[in-house]
């Protein structure tokens, strides 16, 4: 059946460009299917052709093809409509048909869920008789065994039997020699027993003893080792303490010795010391004996600076005794004598002055020396 709505869509599509009024629509759509619009495109020729025409003509004939597009649309709305209706049919066959095969379904359901059921039940049992007869299988094996085992250990039995009849009859005979002792054969028995019984003691108090005496030997043993490792360790500690009191009876004859030495050196500077002190004191002395000298007392001052003193008032003595002897020299001639004596008594002043300064060097370190005596009024105690 042929479209009449073909020619219809181009004279749309070129509508803009036939009236001279009217603006160029670049955007607009065709609302008919592309296999519509393609045989109208190509009428576009044609229809480009008749532009000269006047325009109620045209008006008139797009009029026309509008009615021709509006009963083309009606017919494609009728045949639509008409594949919309066939398709709902075919959905409601098509549900229906599901329907039926549900209650087809739920019919065979039960039948179908009897039947699996009693297939499990069936297969179940076929297993559990496969598997007993297996089993009974297996037990008549192993009753078979077991029957020929019992066999085996009736003969084994039966020969012990008759080799054991000859005890028997010789247990018999041992009763019936032994007066009375043993009324029964398991009277023999029971003491036989009893006395094995005693035997195994024995022979585990025999082990237990022989055990224990082991582990003494090993005790004793281990003891005795230790007892040589302590004397070894002591016998070091004591040669250690022999060798450290070595040392230290080194080390104290050392000390005395140096201690003897010191005291040695303490009396010799102490002898010394007193010895100058009572130089000192004797010069100071004889000074004092034709002049009034200051007094000087002990108990005023230390001794360094006591002996510091008077060896400062001899030592001015000792200068005036040189001026005067300088001054009158030449002029007392006749006094020569007295002269020589007073050169001799000042060289030996000066004598005694210089050693005791210059051999000693007497400090304050000689208190202790000095300590050991006293001056007392021109003497030394």
């Amino acid at each position: 059946m042929a479209d009449p709505s073909h020619g219809v869509s181009s004279t749309l599509d070129d509508v803009s460009g036939v009236f001279l009024t009217e603006a160029r629509i670049a955007t607009y759509v065709s609302p008919l299917p592309l296999a519509l619009r393609r045989p109208i495109n190509d009428m576009a020729p044609v229809v480009s052709g008749v532009s000269q025409m006047s325009q109620s003509t045209l008006l008139l004939k797009k009029r026309k093809e509008m009615r021709e597009i509006d009963d083309a649309l009606d017919f494609m709305k009728e045949e639509y409509a008409q594949r919309m209706e066939a398709c709902d049919a075919r959905q409601r066959e098509l549900e229906r048909k599901q329907a039926e095969m549900k209650e087809q379904v739920a019919r065979f359901e039960k039948f179908i869920k009897e039947n699996d059921s009693k297939r499990t039940r069936a297969e179940l049992k076929c297993k559990s008789e496969h598997r007993l007869g297996e089993i009974n299988e297996a037990r008549k094996k192993q009753l078979a065994l077991q029957l020929e085992k019992d066999g085996r250990e009736r003969e084994a039995l039966e020969r012990k039997r008759d080799q054991l009849l000859k005890y028997r009859q010789y247990l018999e005979a041992a009763v019936e020699a032994s007066d009375g002792e043993y009324e029964e054969i398991g009277d023999i028995l029971n003491r036989h027993a009893t006395l094995v019984d005693t035997n195994n003691d024995l022979k585990v108090q025999v082990r237990t003893a022989e055990v224990e005496t082991d582990q003494l030997r090993q005790r004793i043993r281990a003891l005795k080792v230790e007892m040589q490792n302590l004397v070894l360790v002591q016998n070091s500690s004591i040669h250690s303490q022999q060798q450290h009191l070595e040392a230290l009876r080194s080390e104290a004859l050392r000390l005395d010795l140096d201690r003897q030495r010191n005291d040695r050196v303490a009396n010799d500077r102490s002898r010394e010391s007193g010895q100058i002190v009572l130089t000192v004191a004797n010069l100071y002395n004889r000074l004092s004996l034709g002049d009034k000298l200051p007094v000087l007392r002990e108990q005023d001052m230390d001794v360094a600076q006591y002996i510091q003193s008077l060896l400062k008032v001899i030592a001015a003595r000792i200068v005036d005794l040189d001026y005067i002897v300088s001054s009158f020299k030449d002029q007392v001639r006749v006094e020569a004598e007295a002269s020589r004596l007073l050169e001799v008594e000042l060289v030996s002043w000066m004598f005694v002055f210089a050693f005791t300064v210059v051999s000693t060097g007497f400090t304050a370190d000689h208190d202790e020396s000095w300590q050991c005596g006293r001056w007392n009024g021109g003497d030394w105690q």
